[in-house]
């Protein structure tokens, strides 16, 4: 049930009682995050994520996902940064190491960069995206059995070759 189900009751027309609708509204009770370790153990072990916790009712965004507001960007003084895509199509070519440094400075600097004619049908990538919207919706009973245990990074938390990507 989402956190406020109204259920409406009303006695049956063969009733001799005088007919009058009955409400009960039935209080899903959002589960309480009053530590850290149980927010961890909701969202990273029991693998709710952040969607099972704005799922389950919360009514208010958990401190430890609040930036404290010495640490926020000033909008007033922030620039607009402007990325140039990478070609990637250049790689072939005489110009592979000047495009190669323009990874390299884009991931140091930024973080991320985009490509252009990198040569994927965008049906593929398509159909990538579709595939991860699909996992990440299951129920985490169901991506549990493909958590990774040991991984080298810790922002892998799951492993899924078999089911998704055939």
């Amino acid at each position: 049930m989402p956190p406020h189900t109204f259920i409406s009751i009303k006695p049956s027309a063969h009733s001799k009682e005088v007919p009058r609708q009955l409400t009960y509204i039935f209080h899903q009770m959002a589960p309480s995050f009053d530590n850290e370790t149980s927010l961890f153990n909701f969202a990273v072990r029991d693998g709710n994520g952040i969607k099972g916790i704005v799922d389950s009712g919360i009514s208010k965004v958990p401190q430890q996902y609040i930036q404290p507001p010495t640490e926020r960007i000033n909008k007033k003084n922030a620039s607009v940064c402007k990325i140039p895509p990478i070609d990637l199509s250049k790689l072939d070519g005489p110009e592979y190491d000047e495009v190669a440094n323009q990874i390299v400075r884009a991931a140091e600097t930024l973080g991320f960069f985009q490509v252009i004619n990198h040569g994927v049908p965008v049906e593929l990538l398509e159909s990538l995206k579709q595939t991860a919207h699909n996992f990440f919706a299951l129920p985490p009973e169901r991506k549990v059995v493909y958590r990774k245990q040991v991984s080298p990074s810790p922002l892998v938390k799951y492993q899924v070759w078999d089911e998704f990507c055939t």
